[in-house]
């Protein structure tokens, strides 16, 4: 489960989709890009998680026991 949850999180750091670099970051280097705009931009790559997320949420089951993880926010800013 702790996998998971480092996926959820992740958001492409030091590959060439590294969502803190390049025109199309957020602000001060962000993940969190800004929405919105005069026109649609075109394809524009799409992080695993994104800053509008109200919550998630990891499941894992079993034959004796189902666990159900909880984040009450974006999956980067909260904590399981």
């Amino acid at each position: 489960h702790r996998d998971i949850m480092a996926f959820m999180k992740d958001h492409y750091a030091g590959t060439e989709f590294d969502m803190t670099q390049g025109v199309l970051a957020g602000p001060y280097s962000s993940p969190f890009r800004v929405n919105g705009g005069p026109k649609p931009m075109g394809a524009v790559p799409r992080g695993i998680f994104s800053f509008v997320t109200a919550y998630s949420t990891i499941t894992q089951t079993g034959p004796s026991k189902s666990v159900l993880w909880y984040a009450p926010d974006a999956p980067a800013t909260s904590v399981y």
